[in-house]
């Protein structure tokens, strides 16, 4: 359930800075992104309350949830590959 919140959380975020148009396709149809959720960690602070760090289309997010709500506390660039020189 809290993972769902979560990307619908994220969702959120995404249409609030990028506009409708960042999941719409040309005719009004939703755009199929290919984006996965993966959660990085988890801390409750409260029976009520909870910070998460999720990798999602390339970022990392730390949110922080309540019963009410969840807010983006800071987001960051999802390190890319780690090459080991062989």
């Amino acid at each position: 359930m809290v993972l769902g919140l979560l990307a619908i959380g994220a969702m959120a975020v995404v249409v609030r800075r990028r506009g409708a148009g960042a999941l719409l396709g040309g005719r009004g149809t939703v755009r199929p992104t290919g984006a996965q959720v993966a959660k990085l960690a988890s801390l409750p602070l409260t029976p009520q309350a909870s910070v998460h760090a999720v990798r999602w289309d390339g970022e990392e997010l730390l949110l922080g949830c309540t019963a009410q709500q969840v807010t983006v506390l800071a987001r960051r660039p999802a390190p890319g590959p780690v090459e080991v020189p062989q």
